[in-house]
């Protein structure tokens, strides 16, 4: 389990912890947690029930206790290990099993046995073997993105099955899902723009930039994010942020031409301590929800403070409330 006055003390060259002071942020760096990870490409950051961290890279994935690592790899030969060493996305279900998807098929880990069971195209009823996200809805129930579209796990039957969203002339290459405070699902894809359906997938509405009254930048949709106004944040690959509020039938858009973001290509996005932090390929933006400026707050060049890359890819906030920045 992570350690208190571990979490926040060591980082990996590919990670980054921030504390608010007020309005000021504090930059704290170890370089000798780069020491035993399998790759210093972080995609994505999660943290289990029990309290480890889990990073995913692109040459495996690494657990960390606050000491060290336990990596998992593909082994030829081993249907034991991971079935790709290419990891995108992570998520634990309510049994404590987690599953990770990786860019050739899906991967269950007991995390009492550390036993792994594959699944994939040919065998347990995936749409693809090409996973983009894991998610667990607040139901329980988990929710796998595909570039060929969506899937549910049937437990019982301990299979996937394919959940159209609506005509299949052309299927969503899923990028990223979220429940929000309603139970309503948004779906941000790479070729259909931002998809709005109920809890069983039917299609409420359909944002993309060329709708009419609430337009998008642009269709390739990177990440979403609930605030605790309930407004819902959207970032877009080169294309920045955009803000819906449902309730004003509003869309607002930030890019680098009307905001104090310096790049549009928007990662992630997270709010902590108050402020939404937005990650991009040029660093870390915070946006004041109050009078929605915005201004950098993380770069590469920073002097003696700086990330351990200008490119963004995602946040983590931990059980102390350290946030954690894989580059």
């Amino acid at each position: 389990m992570i350690r208190k006055s571990l979490s926040i003390l060591f980082l990996i060259l590919s990670v980054l912890t921030l504390y608010a002071e007020k309005t000021n942020y504090l930059y704290s760096f170890n370089s000798d947690l780069n020491e035993g990870i399998s790759q210093l490409s972080v995609m994505t950051i999660y943290q289990d029930s029990r309290g480890y961290l889990w990073f995913a890279t692109k040459n495996g994935l690494n657990r960390f206790n606050g000491k060290e690592y336990k990596i998992y790899h593909r082994e030829d030969g081993n249907e034991q290990s991971l079935s790709n060493n290419s990891v995108t996305s992570i998520t634990e279900d309510q049994e404590g099993y987690l599953w990770v998807g990786t860019n050739n098929g899906l991967n269950r880990i007991d995390l009492n046995t550390n036993e792994i069971k594959r699944y994939n195209l040919e065998t347990n009823g995936l749409v693809a073997n090409s996973i983009s996200t894991v998610y667990t809805d607040r139901s329980g129930c988990l929710w796998v993105g595909t570039w060929e579209g969506l899937n549910r796990y049937n437990r019982e039957g301990d299979h996937f099955e394919y959940i159209p969203i609506e005509d299949d002339t052309e299927r969503a290459m899923i990028v990223t899902l979220l429940e929000d405070s309603s139970g309503r699902f948004w779906i941000g894809t790479r070729n259909k723009g931002l998809l709005l359906c109920d809890h069983q997938m039917n299609l409420i509405s359909q944002f993309t930039s060329e709708s009419k009254n609430m337009p998008l930048n642009n269709n390739n949709i990177t990440s979403i994010y609930e605030d605790d106004k309930k407004q819902i944040w959207v970032g877009c690959k080169n294309s920045g942020l955009n803000k819906i509020n449902l309730r004003d039938n509003e869309v607002t858009s930030y890019t680098n031409l009307n905001s104090g973001l310096s790049n549009n290509s928007v990662r992630c996005i997270i709010e902590w301590q108050g402020k939404l932090l937005i990650g991009t390929f040029d660093g870390i933006f915070d946006l004041d929800k109050a009078t929605e400026r915005i201004v950098k707050v993380a770069g590469y060049d920073d002097i003696n403070k700086s990330l351990s890359h200008y490119s963004v890819y995602c946040f983590c906030v931990d059980r102390d409330n350290t946030l954690w920045v894989g580059t």
